[in-house]
């Protein structure tokens, strides 16, 4: 008994090229026509000869078969450019073999396997079948499916229009992405041209006219994403670690970097060991850089993070790398009233003391350096537990007080210069780095004279009264011609007071063409 299929759909294929063939023996000459025996045809001729007459038993069936309808078939033969493919009663369609073969010509189907395709013409004798058609029917309803599950879709960024994009969806449907739907954070005009080409996860927020006006956006799925991982970041973040992220947003006080769901801020100060001027100066959105976590406040949802302690401490050299009484060279970070801070390595300073600068007294550092400048130091202090670094560089030198003090002798008449007065005498400059003093008991005057009298950088010359190498001091006398040139103008000074005082002119008269220094 025939099956319900068989008797819905007509003779089977095999009786009909039974009969086709039965036929044939019949009719045949065997003298005149052995070219029309069926042995001397093809397989594809006596498919096409048997498609036909079901073609032509059919009758009004064939009319149920529409352009555009999706059908299901079974492939029954290959044929060099064209399958046959059973969809079921009477009819049998032809499918373009190119549209099942891959990149290098090899098709993708064989005989017997079930197909889904639409029907790209029918009429007449010819059934076409259409496999890509059928993809892009499917592709559709997965867009469709999309949209009312509210599920992620799979699409291509083709270009950029004003405000936003066009995204391109493998049913060839095209859909619009606003500017404000890409990304979490805002996007810069001169990053918009590296999106186009590139395929994202889309979700489909608006879907009308079926399908023929689509909107899309991207930036609900990375919030999505980024709840959830934002819930596994908090389950598994402790301070201490060092974590990788990417850096999100840079502001003037420094940097977010999104660590996987959350964003930790790296303060300006934590960004490099180094003075950091500005946080755009050495970092960029998008870049991936390494921290460690520096605390967690979890009632406010803000981590501390740190790039310059997740790549270690530079003060951690200091023992091995940098020791007492070793040389470095190093650049001048900035000048203070008191000193030069000079930088050996970035994060690692330290203090060259401004009587530390120079044999010679100095008044400010920036009379012999400035920032920027490139320095040979001597390490000779280091405080760890306060991080302090004592450098000099006057001991690079030698030592005057050893090079040339040892030279001299008692009662020596010695060449120098005034350095400065001071309320228990006055300081003479004897040689770079020494100098000597002459105590106001033996200069014969008081302090406000000794001020007219000893101005600095005047020359004078002295007398060496005692030298003690130990404690590095040096007294020293007036020499004779030095005392009574000294004492001349003292004696000048006070003769001018008296006769000012008498009304013999103004001081500024009388002083007007008074030398002191002869």
């Amino acid at each position: 008994m025939p099956d319900d299929k068989t008797a819905e759909t007509g003779p089977a294929l095999e009786d009909l090229l039974e009969d086709a063939l039965a036929q044939a023996d019949d009719d045949v000459n065997w003298e005149d026509e052995v070219e029309d025996a069926p042995w001397a045809k093809t397989d594809q001729e006596l498919m096409q000869e048997a498609m036909k007459e079901s073609m032509a038993s059919s009758g009004p069936n064939m009319g149920r078969i529409q352009r555009g309808d999706q059908v299901t078939g079974t492939i029954v033969h290959v044929g060099r450019g064209d399958i046959f493919v059973d969809i079921g009663g009477k009819s049998e369609g032809l499918l373009d073999a190119t549209e099942v073969q891959d990149e290098d010509g090899n098709l993708t189907v064989k005989v017997g396997e079930t197909i889904t395709l639409f029907v790209s013409q029918a009429g007449g004798e010819t059934v076409r079948l259409s496999y890509k058609m059928a993809l892009e029917a499917r592709d559709r309803e997965a867009v469709r499916t999309a949209y009312a599950e509210q599920a992620p879709l799979e699409g291509r960024i083709t270009a950029q229009r004003k405000g936003g994009f066009d995204v391109k969806f493998k049913s060839g449907q095209r859909a619009f992405l606003p500017l404000s739907q890409l990304e979490l954070r805002r996007v810069e005009d001169e990053e918009f041209e590296s999106y186009v080409g590139r395929t994202f996860e889309f979700l489909i927020t608006k879907y009308q006219s079926d399908g023929k006006d689509l909107v899309v956006s991207r930036s609900r799925l990375l919030k999505e994403a980024q709840a959830e991982q934002r819930e596994e970041l908090r389950g598994t973040l402790e301070e201490g670690q060092v974590r990788t992220g990417t850096v999100s947003r840079i502001v003037d006080f420094g940097a977010f970097v999104d660590l996987g769901g959350m964003d930790g801020l790296v303060h300006v100060s934590e960004i490099e060991w180094g003075r950091t001027e500005s946080p755009q100066h050495r970092l960029k959105v998008g870049q991936t850089v390494n921290v460690k976590v520096l605390r967690i406040d979890h009632e406010k949802g803000t981590v501390g993070l740190s790039i310059k302690r997740a790549e270690g401490d530079p003060w951690d050299k200091v023992g091995t790398d940098y020791t007492e009484s070793s040389v470095y060279t190093g650049t001048v970070a900035r000048l203070e009233a008191f000193g030069a801070f000079v930088e050996l390595e970035p994060g690692l300073e330290g203090l060259v003391h401004v009587s530390e600068i120079s044999w010679e007294r100095i008044r400010h550092p920036e009379v012999v350096l400035q920032v920027g400048e490139a320095v040979t130091v001597k390490l000779i202090r280091v405080e760890m537990d306060k991080h302090r670094l004592g450098l000099s560089i006057k001991a690079l030198g030698g030592d005057p007080w050893t090079d040339v003090a040892p030279a001299w002798m008692r009662g020596q008449l010695l060449a120098g210069t005034v350095d400065r007065v001071a309320p228990f005498g006055v300081f003479i400059q004897l040689a770079p780095g020494i100098s000597g003093l002459i105590p106001n008991s033996d200069l014969g005057m008081d302090q406000s004279q000794a001020h007219l009298s000893f101005q600095p950088g005047k020359p004078v010359t002295v007398e060496l009264a005692d030298v003690d190498l130990e404690r590095r001091r040096i007294r020293l006398f007036p020499s004779d011609e030095s005392a009574q040139g000294e004492r001349d103008a003292v004696q000048q000074y006070r003769k001018t007071e008296e006769d000012a005082k008498k009304g013999l002119g103004t001081l500024g008269d009388l002083l007007g063409g008074l030398k002191l220094d002869d």
